[in-house]
């Protein structure tokens, strides 16, 4: 018979299907999905009279040639970047650096033009090579294969927190905290990167030990905690907000996707009840022994967001010289230029001179978005941030879309915390609450925080760019089919 002439032996023909797939985490699941296609014919002959071997190898016949087969295979499951996502990055990131060249153009005390300014933060200042360097990292971290994570991502969230921890010890045994690493603002530069960079790893941690029921909710919930108490004992009180907000989010989802158990409405009760019983356990030891590890100024900041009294008065004094930047003879700009300082009114200490390089640097850090809609005006303004916001929910939807659960949880952090650190800082800006340590993605000058905008958006890219490798193959294990002689022929 034609069958006993052509078919190969099952594992020759899924070893020669198989090879013409190039990526490697594609091939294991396509072979399983083949062979288990291969059974289901086999059994389906012999159940109309055919012997084992011969329905064996009719079974194999009717899969097709397989080189053929794996070349249609490989089309669709091969890795395919996402140029869309990349172009939208690559935009934002330019616009971001004119942003940052029109500030400083503007800025009374700097005495250039709009292409001058560009020049010196592009290509003499630090921007451009944290920019470039950002942009080879993202690439890098593109091509690499995130489910990487799934064997390394709890170790590596337990290696971030050492330095954190090391420094807590000391703190309590020894009333001296021990920072690692070079310092800036008070704070250990190493900690306050790890503390950025966790999201995508908590994801991951999550994923570990979603088939572990009650045990594997309350390690992941208590992770969470733990990643909390480590930010505020740096002390960085807003990334603590962002981490346990994102953190939550990841939690709930799993937890309603059914990955800890088929219970639920049980698990989300468990879940909440740990919550709470770490948030009154970190209350207790943030604030222990009256501040130990609390400072003034984040005491100031928490009774001005309670009593809504705007207590930093940087954001009122960027805003006056965003006004002072469109007109020349006004007396902000006069003084600025003549002196070097300008005069501002702090609630307490009274009326005080600031040098102008110091609102400078709030103006293109922490207050880019005050400076620029005084500057430009609401409507232009308003602009700017609907254009950040269209980047923001193409990179959600794309989160949304992804079938395979790694990816899907470790995009949906990664997207919310970046929504989460532009909000608070658009926040700040609009005077909803006093100053923090947050950033805006792509537009904040920084060399560090560029670095972590980068990590984040190779992390997504490679995310997205590898759901062609999982999607079509998910599709079919979810309906049930996996018809090999079809699949290559729609994506021809």
């Amino acid at each position: 018979m034609f069958w006993e002439v052509y078919a190969l032996d099952r594992q020759e023909y899924l070893k020669s299907l198989t090879e013409q797939i190039r990526t490697k985490r594609a091939r294991t699941m396509v072979a399983e999905e083949v062979e288990a296609h291969i059974e289901d014919q086999k059994q389906d002959f012999m159940a109309h009279g055919l012997g084992e071997e011969e329905a064996e190898s009719m079974a194999v016949v009717e899969m097709g040639d397989p080189v053929e087969a794996g070349v249609r295979l490989d089309r669709v499951h091969r890795p395919k970047m996402e140029w869309t996502v990349l172009m939208a990055i690559l935009i934002i990131s330019i616009m971001g650096l004119i942003l940052q060249a029109v500030v400083t153009s503007s800025f009374p005390t700097m005495d250039m033009s709009t292409l001058e300014a560009f020049k010196d933060n592009f290509l003499y200042g630090g921007i451009w090579s944290a920019m470039l360097i950002g942009i080879a990292v993202m690439l890098g971290i593109c091509y690499l294969d995130y489910s990487i994570l799934v064997k390394w991502s709890f170790p590596i969230w337990a290696v971030m927190q050492i330095p954190t921890v090391f420094s807590i010890v000391s703190k309590i045994f020894f009333d001296e905290t021990m920072w690692i690493g070079p310092m800036a603002n008070g704070r250990s530069i190493v900690q306050m990167l790890l503390s950025y960079l966790v999201i995508p790893f908590y994801a991951g941690t999550i994923y570990h030990f979603r088939r572990k029921g009650t045990k594997g909710l309350i390690i992941s919930t208590v992770c969470l905690g733990i990643s909390v108490l480590t930010d505020l004992m740096i002390p960085f009180m807003s990334s603590a907000v962002v981490t346990g907000i994102t953190g939550l989010v990841l939690l709930h989802v799993a937890v309603c996707k059914g990955w800890f158990g088929e219970n639920k409405k049980k698990f989300l009760i468990r879940m909440w009840g740990v919550i709470g019983s770490c948030l009154i356990l970190m209350s207790g030891i943030t604030f222990w022994g009256n501040g130990r590890f609390v400072t003034d100024y984040q005491v100031h900041r928490l009774e001005a967001l309670i009593t809504e009294e705007h207590w930093d008065y940087t954001r009122g004094a960027v805003a006056d010289v965003a006004n002072a930047a469109k007109d020349s003879n006004s007396s902000k700009w006069h003084e600025s230029q003549s002196s070097g300082k300008i005069e501002v009114t702090d609630p307490y200490n009274g009326a005080t001179e600031v040098e102008a390089v110091t609102l400078y640097n709030y103006a293109r850090n922490d207050y880019i978005w005050t400076y620029l809609f005084h500057y430009f005006g609401n409507v232009k303004g308003v602009f700017l941030v609907v254009v950040f916001a269209v980047f923001m929910a193409l990179l959600l939807r794309m989160a949304v879309k992804q079938k395979n659960r790694l990816g899907y949880m470790i995009s949906i952090g990664c997207v919310l915390f970046l929504i989460l650190q532009s909000l608070f800082y658009i926040g700040v800006n609009a005077g909803l609450y006093p100053i923090s340590g947050n950033y805006m993605p792509f537009l904040s000058h920084g060399n560090m925080t560029m670095m972590i905008t980068y990590f984040y958006m190779g992390i997504l890219l490679s995310v997205y760019r590898n759901t062609n490798v999982v999607k079509k193959l998910v599709d079919n294990i979810e309906k049930g089919i996996y018809h090999i002689k079809h699949i290559g022929k729609e994506s021809i």
